[in-house]
């Protein structure tokens, strides 16, 4: 480890010209970790250097050059889900050395050693050696004694000294990074709070971990394996946004949290419920069947998707739908928030990050834009675990392009070559089939918006008739599975209550498969995708 002794020799110098550069503590200190985390990663991939100062310093000046380049970026994408809103902060560049570092115990070590110490350390140590005050002039400043200032700065000096010999001993196991997705109710601030708040990666997990009980900022720093200044800002950040809540100089989560262990639990009562009716609504669901079929509308769709897009519409996924429906008593006092905002959050919801395939969310995408002088196109989408998106789940922007192409090759209008790349995977996944005479053509509904308005109405009768049939069974059930509050949690709604249903579209698909009254083939993509077209 003498090489990072030797590049934290000079972590005092990269700050002070990284300061002076950004004017900014937070971003100087991300600077300076971007340059440790690349210099580092040079030296493992065998680079000899013979001046690591100066290295370092070139490495700092071409780090700037990318934090220029980024704050002109637009660093928001937007996407809605179960009309609801939530914001991934945009990689800008999810292929470089950085990343690929990010990852591994290396990193960790030096996140953690590179300015690990509390604030009462930290502020002396940058004023005596970033910004060339004496003691006196710290004491002054700061208004403490002249023997505490020179207490911290030992201190500061032996925590630092004491990291550095310690890091060879530190494991990887001290962060495990989870995604953490939250449900509003209500109106989001100017800026999008809360939304833009929970954006990136450390603040989700930092709420994670303070939700059970109040926690030290102390604690959270080591827990999650981040520097202090890092987690005292992001906490303060929270705090200021109404997301957590300061007990004694603890700082704990203020909203219900839940995770897909918890949501298990409630899968076998989910079950028992639709097997106790599931034979008195095998005719509901035959007639809305027939009803759709009699349309010719959803010809494309065959009876597996139908069937699916019947208990998609039937309103089981859109909360605000059950609690006026079924009168559910909300009692929710809806506070004002920062910046104009007046919202509640119904639950956030954890998961680990996994490469597993196994999805179990129920996604819905919707729009409508112009395709030319002529036609204006809407569309919606659902992505269910048996009907997947032809590309990358991160990879959304191809969802537009995914409308032209289908759109464009239902009308027999000219094709743009970068966007027939597509092909292979909407053949793969059902969106096209191939025709006779090899020509491609659209497997979803393309049609009218007054045709749209004849299914919706449809749907629209059947959800009423299924809340008739089953209304008080349903709310019964709803009190009797409730996700139970922690006692720290005063303001809750009773939207928060409806996660513990939220596999019961599943649970409803995968009893109409045992019963026969639907098949499904394991080895088959069933797209739930309409495209409505209006001309003029």
């Amino acid at each position: 480890m003498e090489i990072l002794k030797e590049m934290i020799a000079h972590a005092g110098l990269l700050y002070k010209i990284a300061y002076e550069k950004t004017d900014n503590s937070h971003d100087a200190e991300d600077l300076v970790q971007e340059t440790f985390l690349s210099t580092f990663k040079l030296i493992k991939s065998g680079k000899k250097i013979d001046n690591i100062k100066a290295f370092m310093l070139k490495v700092l000046n071409f780090k700037y050059f990318n934090y220029i380049k980024n704050k002109k970026q637009d660093s928001i994408l937007q996407i809605n889900s179960e009309n609801h809103y939530f914001f991934l902060q945009e990689q800008a560049d999810s292929t470089s050395i950085d990343d690929e570092l990010s990852k591994t115990k290396e990193a960790i070590i030096i996140r953690k050693e590179l300015a690990y110490l509390s604030k009462i350390y930290r502020e002396i140590m940058v004023l005596y050696y970033m910004e060339g005050k004496n003691v006196k002039e710290i004491s002054c400043r700061l208004n403490v004694s002249v023997d505490i200032v020179k207490k911290r700065l030992s201190r500061g000096r032996e925590k630092i000294k004491g990291g550095i010999e310690k890091m060879e001993h530190y494991t990887d196991n001290s962060f495990s990074p989870e995604t953490l997705m939250i449900y509003l109710y209500g109106t989001t601030g100017s800026n999008f709070e809360p939304f833009s708040v929970v954006s990136g990666m450390f603040e989700q997990n930092l709420l994670i971990l303070a939700y059970s009980k109040p926690t030290p900022i102390e604690e959270l720093s080591k827990k999650i394996g981040i520097p202090m200044p890092y987690v005292e800002e992001l906490v303060d950040k929270l705090v200021r946004n109404d997301l957590m809540d300061v007990y004694n100089n603890k700082v704990q989560t203020n909203f219900l949290i839940i995770d897909d262990e918890l949501i298990n639990t409630k899968i076998a009562a989910q079950r028992k419920f639709v097997d106790s009716h599931f034979d008195e609504l095998k005719s509901f669901f035959e007639d809305l069947l027939n009803e759709y079929k009699a349309t010719d509308i959803l010809k494309n769709f065959d009876r597996t998707q139908q069937f699916i897009y019947a208990l998609l519409s039937l309103g089981l996924l859109r909360k605000g739908y059950l609690v006026e429906a079924l009168n559910l008593p909300t009692k929710i006092d809806i506070p004002m928030r920062p910046n104009e905002g007046k919202w509640i959050i119904e639950c956030g919801k954890r998961k680990k990050h996994s490469t597993s395939d196994n999805k179990q969310m129920y996604y819905y995408y919707s729009k409508t834009f112009k395709m030319g002088n002529v036609d204006n196109i809407s569309y919606e989408i659902w992505e269910t675990p048996h009907s997947k998106l032809p590309f990358k789940e991160t990879d959304k922007n191809n969802l537009d392009n995914t409308i032209f192409l289908l759109y464009n090759i239902n009308e027999k209008k000219d094709l743009e070559p970068i966007k027939l790349s597509l092909v292979p995977d909407l053949l793969k996944y059902g969106y096209l089939i191939n025709g006779k005479n090899g020509e491609k053509i659209v497997n979803i509904p393309i049609i009218t918006q007054d045709e749209f308005n004849t299914i919706k109405n449809i749907n629209i009768k059947y959800t009423e008739k299924y809340i008739d049939i089953l209304g008080q069974r349903l709310i019964d059930y709803i009190d009797k599975t409730a996700i139970i509050n922690p006692k720290h949690i005063k303001n809750v709604s009773a939207f928060g209550k409806l996660f513990g249903i939220s596999e019961l579209v599943q649970t409803y698909f995968l009893k109409g498969i045992e019963e026969g009254f639907i098949n499904i083939d394991k080895n088959k993509n069933y797209p739930i995708s309409i495209l409505i077209k209006n001309e003029g």
